[in-house]
């Protein structure tokens, strides 16, 4: 009789001890693809068609994004209206202000899968600029003031008052050794060269200006990296100004 109640017991107990202790192997590799698990919008940049779309597009401003690296090692976590990079498990950010992210925004990584830009904004016509940070050594480094660089030159020929242009990533070129970065005159009445757009290569290990692109250069060279608003701006502007040289 006294098998007879054990060999129940017994069973019960082991089927108790299976069920609390997950399966390590399973259990890890579900800790893997949360970490490397990455999303976009699915839709082209408003710059770029080589940038992912991090823009709010909630009514309450929520942001719950994770866009990786090409080779997966590395993300840049976007939650509402703050990002940071989260590699091996850990994450990494800068200070508030520098975490800050505006409603509209698109990022884009390097070949290298260490460097990318952020171009942002909170408003929607004017106030864009971007940003450069590199992940290295289990830190973020913020590279050379691209937007500083082409706002300086821009505005030397394309100043409309108190309003500044609009900077934004385009392309990695050369294999990420340089950034085509675009500037756009705001589409607000009040400037002459509304819309008028151009771009420049800038190399990476320098800062410096290689390159410069008119409107037409682009179409003819860059015409499927460009996004809707530069195609559109293109569409519109006058003849004069598609040979215009930045």
């Amino acid at each position: 009789m006294r098998m007879k109640y054990l060999v129940p017991l017994a069973l019960s107990l082991f089927l108790r001890v299976c069920h609390a202790q997950p399966n390590a192997p399973q259990a890890q590799k579900d800790l893997k693809e949360k970490e490397t698990s990455c999303t976009s919008r699915g839709t082209e940049a408003m710059w770029s068609q080589r940038a992912v779309d991090i823009s709010v597009v909630t009514r309450d401003g929520s942001r719950d994004l994770r866009i990786c690296s090409p080779d997966g090692a590395i993300a840049v976590v976007i939650k509402d209206d703050a990002w940071w990079v989260e590699s091996g498990g850990r994450k990494f950010s800068l200070n508030k202000k520098k975490s800050y992210l505006g409603d509209h925004a698109s990022l884009g990584w390097s070949p290298d899968n260490r460097t990318f830009y952020i171009t942002q904004s909170d408003g929607y016509s004017t106030g864009y600029a971007t940003n450069l940070y590199r992940f290295e050594r289990e830190r973020i480094l913020s590279l050379f003031n691209v937007t500083g660089t082409i706002l300086k030159n821009f505005e030397k020929r394309h100043r409309c008052w108190d309003n500044s242009p609009n900077i934004a990533g385009l392309a990695w070129i050369n294999n990420g050794q340089q950034l085509m970065v675009v500037a756009e005159v705001p589409p607000i009445g009040m400037c002459d060269q509304m819309e008028y757009f151009a771009a420049y290569g800038i190399v990476m290990s320098t800062g410096r200006i290689v390159a410069r692109y008119s409107p037409k250069m682009l179409m003819e060279q860059q015409q499927a990296v460009l996004g809707p608003r530069l195609t559109s701006n293109f569409k519109y502007m006058r003849p004069d100004q598609k040979d215009t040289l930045p």
